[in-house]
């Protein structure tokens, strides 16, 4: 077995030295670990290095943030493993592995090494394959609004994440498009629809707090056009997953969403940012084999 760590250096300050520190340490304390690193050097290269590797059994390690991981399951290849070391700034799908939050970065490093497998969902979106998050409406304007001010202040994801939904809700806008879930219309007029294998993202906030990486569905969030008093008082329970009840708020769990727009739509990946007039969305059941740390939550 062959532990592959591909590393995002723009991930974290100094965290690329740090993850191959941890790595040539552990090696010499455990002789039979194999592991080879490399340093991606361009937007998806990430994907160029994961279709090289075609070994079943070895292990992909992500190190990096969710933009990092997606570009990795994107040329994950049958039969090889895939595990996640958090480097980046929102790290919302490592939130799901339940890795606690005082472990160091070695910590998660060797128990990841030493870890369990665990078979996970992913979904689908027009070719791509995403591992935990799919977002239209005001939640990709956010993101877009989020990439332009994390370049400039350096804050906390999480802060500048919250900023950025501010600053887009005072620019009220909702979307015109046709929404089909498991073959019934939906509404026409919606401020956000995003559709979860997880439970977190944007730093935290909770969409669909019912979703589970291992229950062979994806769950959408949707919001019907809302007076902009009521979406401002929406946005704070929306933070914390208690907005699921709320008058023009729909969550439920799906097989199959088609979204179609006469104009071209721009859509969020686990945060990497595409656009058709076309997104279908579907998941595929136990498509991943992924390695983590013996206190996960997942089995």
């Amino acid at each position: 077995m062959m532990y592959h760590f591909i590393i995002n250096p723009e991930a974290g300050e100094k965290i690329s030295d740090q993850v191959i520190e941890i790595v040539e340490e552990y090696a010499k304390e455990h002789p039979t670990f194999n592991y080879k690193i490399a340093l991606t050097q361009h937007v998806k290269h990430g994907t160029q290095l994961a279709k090289e590797i075609r070994s079943p059994g070895d292990v992909l390690v992500s190190v990096g943030g969710d933009g990092s991981t997606f570009d990795l399951l994107n040329g994950l290849q049958p039969g090889v493993q895939l595990a996640i070391i958090p480097a980046g700034t929102g790290n919302d799908f490592v939130r799901m592995i339940g890795i606690p939050k005082d472990y160091s970065l070695k910590q998660i490093i060797v128990e990841t090494i030493e870890g369990k497998t665990a078979t996970i969902d992913c979904g689908l979106a027009n070719g791509y394959r995403y591992i935990n998050s799919l977002n239209v409406g005001l939640d990709v304007t956010v993101l877009l609004e989020y990439d332009t001010m994390r370049e400039r202040r350096p804050w906390s994801a999480q802060l500048i994440y919250i900023m950025a939904a501010l600053k887009v809700l005072m620019r009220y806008e909702t979307f015109k498009l046709d929404l089909e879930i498991d073959g019934q219309k939906g509404p026409s007029d919606l401020i956000l629809a995003t559709m979860m294998n997880g439970k977190y993202y944007g730093g935290g906030f909770m969409p669909t707090p019912k979703a589970s990486l291992q229950d062979g569905s994806l769950d959408i969030c949707y919001v019907e056009r809302l007076p902009f008093l009521k979406v401002l008082q929406l946005f704070a329970k929306y933070r914390f997953g208690k907005h699921v009840g709320n008058k023009g708020v729909h969550v439920k769990p799906f097989d199959k969403v088609v979204i179609t727009s006469k104009t071209p739509l721009h859509f969020g990946c686990d945060g990497e940012i595409h656009q058709d007039t076309r997104i279908e969305v579907s998941i595929e059941k136990d498509a991943i084999t992924l390695l983590v740390p013996h206190v996960s939550s997942l089995n």
